[in-house]
């Protein structure tokens, strides 16, 4: 397999390279600090924020649980390693870790037989284990059908909605803040808005927003982050979130972090 990617490569970049070199050398040596710092720590309140209180607790203890039972596994190896390299990098996503994911369903195998399903246990013990498994099987079933019915990343819908408000004979103005600004003048959200017919204001605070003068019609405000006072501008209705109120519930998703959170205002 390393051999074809190596081919496959060399045909796409044109040149002789090896990505998992590269990628180790940027993330290790050469990572720029623009995005800021996260304490060593912050994957695991990470993992509880996007997989929720419930599902993300329940993969952690198992995940370690299985670690500590099999540290003669290759594939034990291998995500501790991953893992602890990418703590000791300054900035941190949990999409750096998705590689290591798709070595979870091995690792919590290894340890969910162990629980649910041991021999010469007592009745309530064997009861209490299948319990505990019929429980985390509709939990993660209920996770699933939640995170396949909505959009994969919030900005996509958000986007959509605003682009949907403007058309050649309704043309809006649209005050957004300046970091998903900055976001949309370097990254992919930047189209949304090329061709369409929005003016885009930038505001760094919400105190600069509120002695904008919003008094012209067709006006929005994108809130983005943790943006809180926003709510109470009696000029402002809400009239879109990227958040339903199922995907905020803790058991289904954290709320340690809201920045990946969209709110749309419209003037009233």
């Amino acid at each position: 397999m390393v051999l074809v990617a190596l081919l496959i490569d060399r045909w796409l970049y044109g040149s002789w390279t090896f990505p998992a070199y590269n990628y180790l050398y940027q993330v290790l040596f050469a990572t720029d600090s623009m995005f800021g710092k996260n304490p060593w720590y912050d994957y695991l309140p990470l993992s509880l924020n996007w997989l929720g209180y419930s599902v993300g607790a329940i993969v952690i203890l198992l995940t370690v649980d299985s670690c500590l039972r099999n540290p003669k596994s290759p594939a034990v190896w291998i995500f501790v390693l991953f893992t602890f390299v990418h703590c000791l990098l300054a900035h941190k996503e949990l999409r750096f870790l998705f590689p290591a994911f798709y070595l979870l369903p091995i690792l919590l195998s290894m340890s969910l037989p162990n629980y649910m399903y041991s021999h010469n246990t007592a009745y309530w013990q064997g009861a209490l284990k299948k319990s505990v498994f019929i429980f985390c099987f509709i939990l993660f079933s209920a996770k699933s059908i939640i995170t396949t019915s909505c959009y994969a990343s919030p900005d996509v819908n958000t986007f959509r909605v605003i682009k949907s408000l403007a058309s050649a004979n309704h043309p809006i103005t649209l005050y957004c803040p300046y970091d998903i600004g900055y976001v949309m003048a370097h990254y992919y959200e930047f189209r949304f808005f090329k061709t369409a017919h929005i003016t885009v204001k930038y505001y760094h605070t919400e105190e600069e927003l509120n002695k904008a003068q919003l008094k012209a019609k067709n006006t929005f405000v994108l809130q983005w982050n943790d943006f809180t006072s926003v709510d109470k501008n009696p000029k402002l209705k809400k009239i879109f979130d990227s958040f339903t109120t199922v995907q905020e519930s803790l058991l289904f998703r954290g709320s340690i972090w809201n920045r990946d959170r969209y709110r749309v205002y419209c003037l009233n």
